[in-house]
């Protein structure tokens, strides 16, 4: 199994199917932000997020320009969108959410402007569990009124403040405990500290845009640039701007294809790591989210039709943002056919102590997703 199975989708690829599709996604940025790097931005008054900021030509440049200064993410992102083209007549509009949330909501409903408007969230983990709902019902007010909206949930992961895991639950970790080191349970916890209908109205998250991959995620799909149509004939390049004539919800799906998504959204609802009770995460929704996330893949490979290797990959990016894993070896549903509870504590240690690693190695907080999603896909077998 390719590493690149486990990364995490570029920053373009993702902005630009979901403009395309008007569906809200999740941002990841690994920050890390030193103690000496601070009192610079103190002293240096380019560095502020809120300052004047000088027209740059090139996105890498700005973007370049914007990790020097040390910016937050949230800022870094709307010059990526500023930068970012997906069409002549589309204008893309980008906002930072507010910390009155009662305010921002009362000023967007207040006036409307032309254009895509992509409202950014500085860091949702940081959102109160009584303005979660409030802001499901704006996403879900903004799905039918006139003026479209969009939003990108940013959720900030500094690798430096990962504990070691100490192998422990807290019931155990006494006072032999190392005091560095921290029960696995908040290893197994997922980054993402949102409740699950909120969780459910993005449907899959991205890393931050880079500099040195503007080019190659502008221009190319989510295949590598090897795989891409290079040396076109003449039928090839007709039949090319006829697939690009096409919108995504024309590309054709076989009904093998849908029954094999649901396959998989059954084994990963009854998987050992997934927390049955609220259906490991999968939720009605997942369906068409995934067709629709192949159908785009398919457009950028130039296809017009979608094949099981479109939906595989459109479940590796799609499926890790929504699964809820389980933390407590109490959990674990084998329990109820005589497995003992310390043999499923000592194999949870270990998960945690890989998915620590592994997220580190991989810069993917949502690791242990991913190997489970991929854990299910090896196991389903695809219709031919």
């Amino acid at each position: 199994m390719s590493i690149d199975t486990f990364l995490l989708p570029d920053f373009q690829t993702c902005l630009r199917y979901s403009v395309q599709t008007k569906r809200n996604f999740i941002c990841i940025a690994k920050r890390i932000m030193k103690a000496e790097e601070k009192q610079t931005d103190k002293k240096n008054p380019r560095s502020a997020p809120h300052a004047d900021v000088e027209p740059i030509p090139s996105m890498e440049d700005d973007i370049k320009l914007a990790a020097e200064r040390d910016e937050p993410p949230a800022i870094q992102l709307q010059r990526a969108i500023h930068h970012h083209q997906i069409g002549d007549k589309l204008v893309l509009r980008s906002s930072l959410l507010k910390k009155d949330f009662a305010e921002h909501l009362h000023q967007k409903s207040s006036h409307h402007e032309p254009g895509l408007e992509i409202v950014i969230i500085p860091n949702i983990n940081d959102i109160p569990i009584r303005d979660q709902g409030s802001l499901v019902r704006w996403m879900r007010d903004s799905a039918v009124e006139n003026a479209p909206r969009i939003f990108i949930g940013l959720l900030q992961w500094d690798p430096t403040k990962e504990e070691t895991c100490s192998g422990e639950t807290e019931s155990r970790a006494g006072t032999k405990r190392d005091s560095s080191k921290v029960p696995y349970e908040k290893h197994l916890q997922s980054k993402l500290k949102i409740n699950d209908w909120l969780r459910h109205k993005f449907w899959f998250a991205c890393s931050m845009p880079k500099s040195d991959s503007i080019n190659s995620s502008l221009s190319s799909g989510y295949f590598s640039e090897a795989e891409s149509l290079t040396d076109m004939g003449a039928k090839d390049i007709v039949r090319k701007q006829r697939i690009g004539d096409l919108g995504y919800s024309e590309v054709h799906i076989e009904p093998s294809l849908r029954r094999y998504v649901l396959d998989v959204m059954v084994h990963l609802r009854i998987h050992r790591l997934t927390v049955h009770g609220k259906g490991g995460g999968v939720h009605t929704g997942c369906l068409e989210d995934i067709l629709t996330l192949a159908q785009l893949m398919c457009l950028d490979d130039n296809k017009e039709f979608v094949t099981p290797r479109e939906i595989k990959q459109a479940m590796r990016w799609y499926f890790p943002v929504h699964l809820m894993l389980i933390t407590n070896p109490l959990l674990d549903t084998s329990i109820l056919y005589g497995s003992k509870i310390r043999l499923i504590d000592e194999f949870l240690s270990k998960v945690a102590r890989m998915k620590q690693q592994k997220s580190l190695e991989l810069e993917n907080p949502l690791i242990l997703e991913s190997l489970v999603v991929q854990d299910v896909l090896s196991k389903v077998v695809p219709p031919i």
